[in-house]
């Protein structure tokens, strides 16, 4: 968030498996604070709200206003002294889904990746971005689309999409998009004033400034497994109930916990740390898993533990783990009694806790 300016207010995500009634408050907002999918936004009369997405992309949430981050899913942005001016194309390939549930939002973003997508979601259809510069109105009954640069692509439920280029404008209500007509003689000064205030703002920003806002917001995850397995457990944190998981979703996960006691976790078998590809930590309590050898693919893992793994024959797998700081055997696990020469080639290990191996 850049900056905002009279009565506004922000809804932090509602967490998984909680009632979106029984979730979090509306509050005031910090500037520069960092938000993250799932957030809300609304401003009341005569306020605003200016943003700056990781990908570079400008907002402008006009007065009475609501609007929410359905999706924010970016790869990593290599850092450099690059400022934000002098940028013309996206960060970093990424996927955004917004909502505009009511009132205005001016929007500028760089040259998107072929690879990257960005959608606007009004109560009347989906606006598709493709690297623009526009404004986009909207309420229950209606939305009105201006662009200015670029090319805006609307679109309602399955139906035919109508695309609207610089210099056009087009309506919408329920069940009909009218075709674009010449956009009105005030409205593309009105937009490119609003762009060019906020681009002046941020002009001077480097992209590593980006880099280091885009990594605090994506701290990596802990996954807590329950019964139902991992991928559910993944699906419930990142609001995914179904559809594909992309692999960004997979490298935010840092931490893997499956333990019996706690969340009756029951998983047999551990393929899908494979595609974990940021994991630090994973602990395994109580799981009726025999083969361990997909950890041999997380070298940058740094921390294990293995507690009443009954069926596990070998921890062999665990000398391909180089960055392997802290290993903890615990519990009833006899074939592991003479595990000298796994250990032995733990070069990395600082940390080795061994109790109780029946």
């Amino acid at each position: 968030m850049v900056d905002f300016s009279g009565d506004i207010q922000i809804k932090a995500p509602t967490p998984e498996g909680t009632e979106e009634r029984y979730g979090p408050d509306w509050e005031e907002p910090k500037k520069e604070q960092i938000l993250t999918a799932g957030y809300g936004l609304r401003t009341r009369a005569n306020s605003k709200i200016r943003l700056l997405l990781t990908n570079g992309t400008l907002i402008t949430l006009s007065p009475e206003s609501q609007a929410k981050i359905l999706t924010y899913f970016q790869e990593p942005i290599t850092a450099s002294d690059r400022t934000f001016e002098q940028t013309t194309a996206e960060i970093s390939p990424s996927m955004v889904k917004l909502e505009l549930s009511l009132g205005e939002m001016i929007v500028e973003t760089k040259k998107l990746n072929k690879s990257s997508s960005f959608d606007i979601h009004s109560p009347i259809a989906v606006a598709g971005i493709r690297g623009t510069a526009f404004r986009l109105r909207a309420d229950d009954n209606g939305q009105a689309l201006d662009v200015i640069r670029g090319q805006v692509d609307c679109q309602q439920g399955r139906g035919r999409v109508t695309s609207v280029i610089g210099g056009q404008a087009n309506t919408a209500t329920k069940g009909r998009i009218s075709d674009p007509d010449d956009i009105a003689a005030d409205a593309g000064a009105q937009i490119e004033q609003v762009c060019a205030s906020l681009g002046k703002e941020v002009g001077g920003r480097t992209v590593s400034e980006l880099s280091k806002a885009h990594n605090s917001a994506n701290s990596p995850m802990d996954i807590e497994i329950g019964a139902e397995g991992f991928e559910a457990a993944l699906r419930a944190k990142i609001r995914l109930p179904r559809g594909e998981i992309l692999q960004q979703d997979y490298d935010r996960v840092g931490f893997v916990d499956a333990n019996k006691r706690l969340t009756s976790a029951n998983i047999k078998d551990i393929r899908f740390v494979q595609r974990l590809r940021n994991l630090t930590h994973i602990s395994l309590v109580q799981q009726p898993i025999s083969d361990l050898s997909p950890l041999s693919t997380r070298s940058d893992v740094k921390e294990v533990t293995l507690n009443d793994l009954i069926k596990v024959t070998s921890i062999q797998p665990l000398e391909s783990m180089t960055y392997l700081e802290r290993l903890r055997l615990e519990g009833d696990m006899p074939a592991l009694r003479k595990a000298e020469l796994t250990l032995s080639k733990l070069v990395g290990l600082k940390t080795l806790i061994v109790q109780d191996l029946s």
